[in-house]
């Protein structure tokens, strides 16, 4: 009987340490699968983040550009907006908005308009249903107030030049969307300098960057005034 019994003690040990590995290997297999599960979310969840960034830069480019109707196709049928002056509902709604804001009544911006949005600093909040996202950012605009004009009018330019002649003013900035011809002008009649100021990176070759773009238009200040004698 004794062979009989480790005969069958060696098949019982055989048999747990058969049902431990496995185990071992079912729950291998889990922790992996939840490793990549939780991968697959924060991936999914990254380009839902990406994707509400993108939309709201693409609004501000549109804006900028005065594609009005590329702008409100951004919007739902049903989509609200909620401004510091009114309310206001649908895709057609919203285009009339814009439009107004800019003064525009056809598409596209007056020649040398401008209507600059930047978006910084944004803070993305994803739904639970991993559907929606909700989004806060900090606007920066920049649009002119005089679109009615090309140019300013003769009283205010000659309001202007004898303002300047009597704050010995010396230099005149200029953005690079503007005629030169009135600066041009109130700089012959106060003796002061144009100078052309760049507002973004790549405007000249020396601004690769924005840091490289503030130090060209600083230094393009600091020469002026040196040679203004200020």
């Amino acid at each position: 009987m004794k062979p009989t019994r480790i005969a069958l003690t060696l098949s019982l040990v055989a048999f747990v340490s058969l049902g431990t590995r496995g185990i071992v290997a079912q729950n291998s297999d889990a922790r992996l699968k939840a490793r990549i599960d939780s991968l697959e979310a924060g991936i999914r969840a990254e380009e839902a983040v990406r994707a509400v960034k993108r939309l709201q830069h693409t609004y501000s480019h549109y804006i900028e550009s005065g594609l009005w109707n590329d702008v409100a196709d951004l919007f739902a049928d049903n989509a609200v907006g909620r401004f510091q002056d009114e309310t206001v509902t649908g895709k057609a709604g919203l285009r009339e908005y814009f439009m107004k804001q800019a003064q525009r009544t056809s598409l596209g911006l007056a020649k040398g308009q401008l209507n600059v949005h930047l978006t910084l600093q944004p803070i993305i909040t994803l739904g639970a249903d991993g559907k929606s996202g909700k989004g806060a950012w900090f606007w920066k605009v920049a649009y002119d107030e005089t679109l009615s004009q090309t140019s300013p009018g003769v009283q205010l330019t000659l309001d202007l030049t004898e303002e300047m002649k009597r704050q010995n003013i010396k230099i005149i900035l200029v953005e690079p969307y503007f005629d030169l011809q009135t600066p041009n002008k109130i700089a012959r009649d106060t003796g002061a300098k144009v100078l052309v100021m760049t507002p973004s990176v790549g405007g000249v070759k020396e601004a690769t960057s924005y840091m490289a773009l503030f130090d060209y238009d600083v230094n393009l200040i600091v020469s002026a005034l040196k040679g203004a004698g200020k």
